[in-house]
């Protein structure tokens, strides 16, 4: 619709949109304010990838996001979720390299895989009570990340899901958390210690491989599988 209209610096978005389709502003790359009103349902796929957003709030009508809605917007350094919205997108913040603060609502089940990907200036996450998914790869190569809680509500963390966060010094894991995929935290070559929680089952394949200042590892009663190369 409006796909690489580079001029293009707001978009005021009237009520009574209920869907923004797919590529709607891609690649308007002076595009630095949108404001995406209550009632809108749908965000299509790449719907503002490129722009030069600098702030986004996802009402708490959207029921569906598409995959890289948002992706590359190398501007964009602060993202709400309102109270409401249960899952992103695939891919949806991948590359956001300014993202400094985002903002979880309670209601958030599920962060897609790739989600955040690659966002180099995350430094600290608040994952709600509640969560239930964090997909394969969803932060993968986010390298300025020191701090994340699992919350125990977890029962899937992915494959690659915090891989590469080579700043990460800190990690919790809380109790109810069942497995650790495939290189979740592979190449945290920060991380010094880890306390694996009995309600885990299951450390998958490489999960903390190349932790390389990894000095002290807990692993609670009620761990029944370690994989291999898991450390």
């Amino acid at each position: 619709m409006f796909f690489g209209c580079s001029g293009l610096t707001s978009v005021d978005i009237p009520q009574g949109v209920t869907k923004i389709g797919k590529s709607a502003f891609y690649g308007c790359t002076s595009l630095k304010s949108v404001d995406i009103p209550e009632g809108v349902t749908t965000i299509g796929s790449e719907a503002f990838s490129l722009s030069a957003v600098t702030t986004v709030t996802i009402p708490s009508t959207v029921t569906s996001i598409g995959s890289f809605a948002f992706r590359s917007c190398k501007n964009l350094e602060t993202v709400v979720f309102q109270e409401g919205v249960t899952d992103t997108g695939e891919y949806m913040f991948q590359e956001c390299t300014a993202l400094k603060n985002v903002t979880f609502p309670s209601t958030m089940k599920t962060i897609g895989y790739w989600a955040f990907s690659h966002c180099t200036s995350l430094t600290s996450l608040n994952l709600p009570d509640g969560l239930t998914t964090i997909g394969n790869n969803s932060f993968i190569g986010c390298t300025g990340l020191t701090s994340v809680t699992i919350p125990g509500s977890v029962t899937e963390l992915g494959d690659g899901a915090f891989m590469n966060c080579t700043g990460l010094t800190s990690l919790t894991i809380e109790d109810g958390v069942p497995a650790i995929g495939s290189t979740a935290f592979q190449h945290c070559e920060s991380l010094t210690s880890v306390t694996i929680p009995g309600s885990v089952k299951t450390i998958n394949y490489d999960a903390f491989r190349s932790c390389l200042k990894m000095e002290s590892v807990t692993i609670s009663e009620g761990v029944k599988t370690i994989r291999n190369c898991a450390f």
